[in-house]
């Protein structure tokens, strides 16, 4: 029987089956969280995880309704018509096939549900991910404090840097991704075409504000 809000309890039990369904990604754009839940520029953390109804239905507590997603991605959606309809697509998979269940075997025989181990941690990509996302924003929000507006360019190569000091490696595609959701129109900073070049900036560079 649905209830209005999904519970906690739905939300610990379903999570394992979700992510080993979907892996651990926001289902919409598809890269990690960021599971510190701390505020950035008063802003509550835009890619912290939170379970999505994909219907937008909130009474509608199926599990089969269910994804994680990004706060910011969640939001978005709302006023995304590509967005919902892939979301409602997904829907109507799942109401055919299901979300599988999480169960092994003992030397009993006996059904016992479990959390893939695979899934109780990052695999390399997705921790390489999160951490890329961590960094690039540490330097937007210094970055700005200084200025009002940075180069793209640079900023992708000064943060592959950083990325590359802190952790060994980097991905200029992963950053330029974490970029682009930061400077999204749910994201804390704007991205602007001036002069021929690519910029960021942290006000509307329409509404100067």
């Amino acid at each position: 029987m649905a209830t209005y809000r999904l519970s906690q309890k739905q939300k610990r039990n379903w999570r394992p089956r979700l992510i080993a369904h979907y892996g651990h990604i926001c289902y919409y754009c598809e890269t990690p969280f960021l599971m510190e839940q701390h505020t950035m520029n008063g802003m509550q953390n835009p890619l912290a995880e939170e379970h999505d109804h994909l219907n937008d239905k909130e009474y509608d507590n199926r599990i089969e309704n269910v994804v994680l997603a990004h706060k910011m991605c969640n939001s978005k959606k709302r006023f995304e018509p590509k967005m919902k309809e892939r979301a409602l697509e997904q829907l109507r998979t799942n109401e055919a096939f299901g979300i599988p269940e999480l169960y092994t075997v003992d030397f009993q025989e006996n059904a016992v549900e479990i959390e893939d181990e695979k899934n109780r941690e990052y695999n390399e990509e997705i921790y390489s991910n999160s951490e890329f996302a961590k960094i690039t924003i540490e330097y937007l929000a210094t970055k700005f404090k200084e200025t009002d507006k940075i180069p793209f360019k640079s900023t992708v190569d000064s943060i592959t840097y950083l990325c590359f000091e802190r952790l060994g490696h980097a991905s200029q595609n992963s950053i330029r991704r974490a970029l682009d959701m930061f400077t999204s129109e749910e994201g804390t900073y704007y991205k602007f075409r001036d002069g021929g070049k690519q910029w960021i900036s942290r006000n509307n560079p329409i509404l100067g504000k």
